[in-house]
């Protein structure tokens, strides 16, 4: 069996790919460890911008269907656990994503150069003259294994990173990542006696450093309740309880559905190719690196991806210099927010929870800064905020680091390189990662 494309994982980024490389006559298939009915089965990540919809119908051709959202979020609260908050305006939907892959998958099953492997496990790739040429995979029902040829690879396999994991190791992508960027989640779907309207994310630095909790409302009264916490914490479940104890409303609340796992938690890989495999979505930790609700970074990734693998094989010559592109088009557009909201969760987890509480109160950061935090920090923005933080002079030295860093992040990913510049570039970063590293967290 040969293809132009195979795709591991039909997640959300998986099956956009798919829908962009079918529109120009490629044969793709799509495979997945999960049965068809189960897709969508994963934690967290279920929050899309309004932004991303609109982008979703620009760059796929794809309306976004009404029956998959469950409620629109037009505020988000951003609290202490137990103390104050602040409130973002910021246009949200919440979608059911069993709902969504399902939809995908039957628009892309009407495709004649679509096929669809189900239950199906990777065990590897196969390597012939320095080009990866094929995936060998087995049924996890019959255990019959195949080989399937193809010109070119798209790991959009989620935090399990199965072909990033596979290939050996280079100077391009990185196979494994650190614990710390890494964050076990852990939620529950509640049932509630009374609707609970408010989209919540809470910190509590004094207690999960680097992490958050989440309680965002779906419909007929039910909540999606989760905590997530960088490292490789063994007593989620009991640091989820003690705060789910302390929440009112959920006091006779009825579990209607809980999951776990492990998704990453940083800034994107410093590159998503290596000759003919290319990385996406949470595979290549195009993800909200301060919290872990969003689905838009990896949409992104789809479509400069599948922009790229288009071109690449039309003109037949697929390897990391040709596809490069897809790289420094997403660091370019994606890869400084990132950056920023990486380096402002370090910052969070060098707060106090009295520190945490005083920004919030005073209002040292406002919702205006927060809304349009991609485009960089400014001190004055802060610093002629509040006069109260002057009575805090730990902290400031603390924000001025922030400013610097995120700053400077930014600038280095405007400034992603070629293909001939990548070893240089990557290497300033790890400088600057050191630095923020040192200054927040030891």
């Amino acid at each position: 069996m040969d293809y132009d494309v195979v795709i591991v994982g039909a997640s959300i980024s998986g099956l956009l790919t798919a829908h962009y490389l079918l529109k120009k006559d490629l044969k793709v298939l799509l495979i997945d460890l999960k049965s068809s009915k189960r897709l969508g089965e994963s934690v967290s990540g279920n929050i899309i911008h309004d932004e991303t919809v609109v982008f979703i119908k620009e760059a796929f051709g794809i309306r976004i269907p009404k029956i998959v959202i469950e409620h629109d979020i037009s505020t988000v609260h951003i609290r202490q656990f137990e103390g104050k908050d602040i409130e973002i305006n910021s246009k949200n939907y919440v979608v059911n994503k069993n709902y969504l892959l399902a939809y995908l998958l039957g628009k892309a099953l009407n495709h004649e150069n679509f096929e669809f492997l189900e239950r199906h496990i990777v065990m590897g790739l196969v390597e012939e003259d320095k080009q990866f040429t094929a995936i060998r995979v087995q049924n996890m029902n019959s255990g019959a294994k195949l080989v399937i040829k193809a010109k070119v690879f798209v790991d959009a396999s989620g935090p399990t990173a199965v072909l990033r994991k596979s290939i050996p190791e280079n100077r391009f992508v990185n196979n494994e990542i650190e614990d710390f960027d890494r964050a076990v989640v852990y939620e529950e779907v509640l049932q509630l006696e009374k609707e609970f309207n408010s989209t919540v994310i809470a910190f509590d630095p004094s207690k999960i450093k680097g992490g958050h909790l989440w309680i965002i409302p779906k419909k007929d009264n039910l909540v999606s309740f989760g905590v997530g916490i960088p490292g490789m914490p063994t007593d989620i479940k009991k640091i989820f309880n003690d705060y789910k104890r302390r929440i009112p409303e959920f006091a006779n609340s009825e579990l209607k559905s809980s999951s776990t796992g492990i998704v990453p938690h940083r800034r994107p890989l410093n590159s998503f190719i290596f000759k003919n495999v290319v990385i996406i979505g949470g595979a290549g930790c195009q993800v909200n690196p301060l919290i872990t609700c969003y689905m838009d970074y990896g949409i992104r990734g789809a479509f400069y991806a599948a922009k790229n693998i288009a071109i690449s094989v039309k003109k037949e010559i697929i390897n990391t210099e040709t596809l490069w592109d897809y790289n420094s088009e997403y660091m370019k557009d994606i890869g400084g927010e990132s950056a920023i909201f990486e380096s402002i969760r370090d910052f969070f987890t060098s707060l106090s929870s009295e520190e945490f509480n005083f920004i919030l109160e005073k209002k040292i950061v406002p919702p205006s800064l927060i809304e349009k935090l991609e485009k960089g920090i400014r001190k004055r923005d802060i610093f002629f905020n509040s006069a109260g933080l002057l009575l805090k002079p730990g902290l400031i030295h603390k924000f001025v680091r922030l400013v610097n860093y995120s700053n400077s992040m930014k600038k280095l990913y405007n400034e992603y390189p070629d293909y001939g510049g990548f070893l240089q570039w990557k290497n300033k970063l790890q400088n600057q990662i050191i630095k923020v590293r040192q200054s927040f967290l030891v």
